[in-house]
């Protein structure tokens, strides 16, 4: 059997001797957040297999000397080319980026658009034809065959140039002009300026053997300046005709447009973005509802509803859903290389559920759509025997969608592809070829592999059972009834509006209710690489002035300004605060590398001299959660953020772990505890709320999940009001109330 052996693995948390991963096979990786599976599968295999295909092909891509570090291995052995796709919480995407964009569609529809479509005028509706001189010289061979022909440029003129040109065209060799509707000599022609000047290219009979020569003088017109030219024609019966050629499409009523090319299809592109939106598809306010009426929500310009394939327009056929546009590519039979490749994409979309319009912005999408998506888009390559490498492919998605995805993983297995998935859902665990149980707990208490993994803990029956009141919170918007100290959950299948529902019932609450309303949704945001721990958590402020009131600090004439990360002053200028240097060998991910200077303090000198309870800034971002509890346990604020990060499970975390160092669940969390943190402040304190959360529990392993449990049933005892999203039989299984929504957002039943 074929399989990749590892030896020595030491990447962030891991401690793994030996290894061996069979490929050809669903191999799953599990265990609690940041117990290493990440840094198996992405940091190290990943991060590998990349850099090996690079150093591959640093010749013929003539690359600088630079080189990606390997990670800290000591040997990988077996490792097919490898390709995948990181953990979708928190990812970003251009404004403009649509589904097709994803998925490579739009290219592939621009191709066969540009080959095959025809422009249509948008006044007429009537096919528009651009010229080469062959073609226009062929028309009149068929049409025109033994007329008398004068082949005319145009020439633009005023009254007081018109002299000047009758000269120039004497010096270049001219000798006829057309002079109205007439052809005179140039030394001949009226001193009157005409109402239409040209110049004669050529005069000659329309017939056979004249066929070069009428190449010939069609050519120089339709490459001159004006791109068009005129084919005057006098028959036998003295029948005098006009036929306008022009080298770009024309229509019927003389309007000429450029030739369309791919950034006229394009809504990222000036040339083809609608002006009206900008390319956006929205008037207003980014919502899938409030849609551009010039463009009906697609984003693109005149050329891409002028661009026809048998009267279906670009704009037309970018805004089908993949069954749609599969049934028009069969209808059209359409063919070539472009054509296979495309119905691959779209059957393979329609095989995880995805009916969304191609034009849609991906970050209208939902989490569930997005990570079906992305999975499809990693998965539609057709290479040799590679190795994939998936970071939690099933975050939003119920377990038909699941299931899905498993059918379309194991067809590819079964053309001699490998899967590493990082993915806690039980279908996944149960449709593996070999399960990896990482642990056995998080950060420094993980970074193994277990024989056989730890029974997890569950919640007692007796958890379950609360008293709460029975006052009902009517919100007519969102047509839900929400009571008061209980727990409610939103539940459905991806795209059935849950995360819409939520925020709309937000909105609506801030208007009509008194309490707090507290929001969680966009859970995990990434941040950037000046991101830390306490700055998603809303932590660094506190801390930024707590170092600045002590004596040292001022001692020191040192201000809350002196601590930020995003200012000169206090810190290290040569890595800009960050206490790393970034280092990038594209296409690949930059990686970072400490600074020389600070040696990944981030501060200057003289901003360390500052000190709390004898700890720095530099030592105080080195603490754990669990540590710095007892360091901030007369500072409230910062006291009940750490406990609540310490509750949801990330006691283990340093305050200033960069946001790219953590993994999916940690980010999740983090946020999370942003929310429960003001729930901590005792009763007498604490304002009534009502706390709204999109999906808290993705991402996360089981015993994670169990914690998250403990905290949302704590706070229902303490009477305050919750709201979720969730398709995680976990949380469904505490809920008071659950609102099943269908596939369609309008539908929905409680319970």
């Amino acid at each position: 059997m074929q399989k990749i052996s590892l030896f020595n693995v030491h990447q962030n948390n891991l401690q793994i001797k030996s290894l061996t991963i069979p490929l050809q096979r669903l191999v799953v990786f599990v265990g609690p957040s940041g117990s290493g599976k990440s840094s198996l599968a992405i940091d190290t295999l990943l991060a590998e297999g990349q850099r090996r295909c690079i150093e591959a092909l640093r010749a013929s891509l003539h690359l600088d000397d630079q080189r990606i570090p390997r990670p800290k291995v000591d040997a990988i052995e077996g490792l097919p080319p490898t390709f995948g796709m990181r953990q979708d919480i928190g990812m970003r995407f251009g404004k403009y980026t649509t589904l097709a964009d994803l998925l490579g569609i739009q290219t592939l529809l621009e191709h066969l658009f540009l080959e095959y479509g025809t422009l249509v005028c948008p006044d007429t509706g009537e096919a528009m034809k651009a010229f080469t001189a062959i073609e226009a010289a062929n028309y009149l061979l068929v049409d025109h065959t033994n007329s008398a022909c004068h082949i005319v440029s145009d020439i633009p003129f005023s009254k007081d140039s018109y002299k000047d040109i009758l000269e120039e065209l004497m010096r270049s060799g001219h000798t006829r002009i057309q002079y109205n509707e007439q052809f005179p000599f140039i030394e001949d022609a009226p001193t009157t300026p005409p109402k239409k000047l040209g110049v004669v290219l050529d005069r000659l009979k329309v017939k056979e053997n004249n066929r070069d020569r009428l190449i010939e003088g069609l050519h120089k017109g339709l490459v001159g300046h004006q791109q068009k030219v005129y084919a005057v024609l006098k028959s036998k019966d003295a029948t005098v005709d006009t036929v306008i050629f022009s080298s770009l499409p024309m229509s019927k009523n003389g309007t000429r447009y450029a030739k369309p090319n791919q950034q006229h299809l394009q809504c990222k592109s000036s040339l083809g973005a609608c002006s009206a939106c900008q390319g956006l598809g929205y008037s207003a306010r980014p919502i899938i509802e409030d849609q551009c009426q010039s463009c009906s929500g697609s984003g693109l310009g005149e050329y891409a509803h002028m661009l026809e394939i048998n009267q279906t327009s670009f704009s037309n056929a970018i805004q089908l859903s993949p069954v749609d546009l599969l049934q028009w590519l069969q209808q059209n039979k359409l063919h070539g290389g472009e054509v296979k490749e495309l119905q691959d994409i779209l059957q393979s979309l329609i095989q995880v559920d995805i009916h969304n319009s191609l034009s849609q912005k991906v970050n209208t999408l939902s989490t569930g759509e997005r990570s079906r998506s992305r999975t499809c888009s990693v998965l539609n390559q057709k290479l040799g025997q590679c190795l994939y490498i998936l970071d939690e492919p099933s975050l939003g998605l119920d377990s038909v969608n699941v299931q899905r995805l498993i059918q379309l993983i194991k067809s590819k297995i079964k053309d001699g592809q490998s899967f590493v998935v990082v993915d806690h859902h039980p279908l996944f665990q149960e449709n593996a070829d070999e399960l990896m149980h990482f642990g056995p707990g998080s950060g420094v208490h993980g970074g193994k592999i277990l024989d056989a993994p730890k029974m997890l803990d569950t919640l007692h029956p007796d958890e379950f059972t609360t008293h709460f009141a029975t006052q009902i919170i009517k919100d007519e918007t969102t047509q839900l009834s929400l009571y008061q100290g209980a727990l409610h959950i939103i539940t459905g299948p991806s795209g059935s509006g849950k995360s819409l529902l939520i925020t709309s019932l937000y909105e609506s609450l801030k208007e009509t209710r008194t309490e707090r309303i507290l929001l969680l949704n966009n859970l995990g945001s990434l941040g950037n690489k000046r991101s830390t721990l306490v700055t998603i958590a809303g932590m660094w402020s506190p801390i930024r002035t707590l170092l600045a009131s002590t004596r040292s600090a001022k001692l020191h004439r040192l201000s809350a300004a002196d601590f930020s990360f995003n200012r000169k002053g206090g810190r290290c200028e040569t890595c800009h605060g960050i206490g790393s240097i970034p280092y990038h060998v594209a296409p690949l991910p930059p990686t970072e590398v400490t600074c020389s200077d600070c040696i990944g303090k981030r501060f200057l000198d003289t901003t360390l001299q500052a000190t709390y309870r004898d700890l720095n800034v530099s030592d105080i971002l080195n603490l754990t959660i669990d540590k710095a509890l007892k360091i901030f346990e007369h500072q409230p604020v910062l006291y009940r953020m750490c406990l609540a990060l310490q509750m949801v499970g990330l006691g283990y975390l340093t305050l200033g772990q960069t946001s790219p160092t953590l993994s999916g669940g940690e980010h999740r969390r983090i946020q999370l505890a942003q929310i429960l943190a003001p729930c901590l402040k005792p009763e007498y304190a604490r304002e009534p709320m009502i706390v709204l959360m999109d999906d808290p529990t993705a991402a996360l392993h089981t015993s994670d999940a169990i914690r998250i449990q403990r905290c949302l049933l704590n706070f229902r005892r303490e009477g305050i009001t919750m709201v979720l999203t969730s398709n995680n039989r976990q949380m469904l299984d505490i809920a008071d109330y659950q609102t099943v929504l269908s596939k369609h957002p309008n539908e929905s039943t409680s319970m």
